[in-house]
């Protein structure tokens, strides 16, 4: 057992399901490693459950990326449900088709997790009911700071309901709600939010439906000097996933 390794990267290779149950049974003894990257590794749902097993006992692992896998509803509710008991992680990352059903554990666990500050939930296929259910263990959860949405189809209704858990919302800074189909209607939504919220460092959309005006509105109050001198304060708190630090309306879709 390897008691000096603190970060493992796999990215990229095709370990498949053995090789995750394999890598489940060495977190159950490892007390070392605090960072963990297997993004595009071909897991099924078969390993993301032995994975959510191992997180049920590891007390070191700090950080999971599991992006570009496809363990589909049944791994990602056995992660969410490692995350009621698991209180170590503080940065999980999920790429990979769910329904309402899992997202709905997901939601459950983020009610009680205090752990979790990061969570990365990119092309997942959330759509606005799920993002509802998001939206509403945020308005409970105190301890997540960082929260990934981008290219996900949730639109206006549930960015509606995002943004009306961020006019109450004072843990949150960073926001990405990239490529989401917010139009008007959730464009507006979050502007009003903005003037309640002056904690959110960081508003990340690019959406091509948003009008000009709104567009507008929002780059002023995510720059206006009491959310800037916040944001001064942190300096050392630098957003995770490559979230960009102000809104980039002029960002192609290329680019994402």
């Amino acid at each position: 057992m390897n008691r000096a390794l603190i970060e493992l990267s796999i990215t990229d290779n095709n370990i498949g399901d053995d090789g995750a149950v394999s890598l489940a049974a060495a977190l159950t003894v490892n007390r070392s490693l605090t960072n963990l990257s297997l993004i595009g590794t071909g897991i099924g749902a078969a390993g993301a459950v032995a994975l959510a097993g191992a997180l049920r006992v590891n007390t070191a692992l700090l950080e999971l990326e599991l992006g570009a896998n496809n363990f589909l509803d049944e791994g990602v509710a056995a992660l969410a449900e490692s995350l009621k008991v698991n209180c170590t992680l503080n940065m999980l990352s999920i790429s990979c088709r769910t329904t309402t059903k899992s997202i709905r554990v997901l939601a459950d666990a983020l009610k009680t997790n205090t752990s979790l500050t990061l969570l990365g939930l990119i092309r997942c296929d959330i759509e606005a009911a799920a993002a509802v259910l998001l939206a509403d263990a945020l308005k409970i959860n105190t301890t997540l700071t960082t929260i990934v949405l981008s290219q996900n189809e949730f639109g206006d209704e549930g960015t509606v309901a995002l943004a009306d858990m961020l006019a109450g919302n004072t843990s949150l800074t960073f926001l990405d709600l990239c490529l989401c189909g917010l139009g008007s209607t959730g464009a507006r939504a979050l502007v009003d939010a903005l003037k309640l919220n002056v904690t959110l460092f960081s508003l990340s959309v690019t959406d091509i439906d948003i009008p000009d005006d709104l567009g507008a509105e929002l780059q002023e109050l995510m720059s206006n000097p009491a959310r800037e001198a916040a944001m001064a304060g942190e300096a050392d708190t630098k957003p995770a996933l490559g979230i960009p630090l102000a809104r980039d309306s002029d960002q192609s879709d290329d680019d994402d």
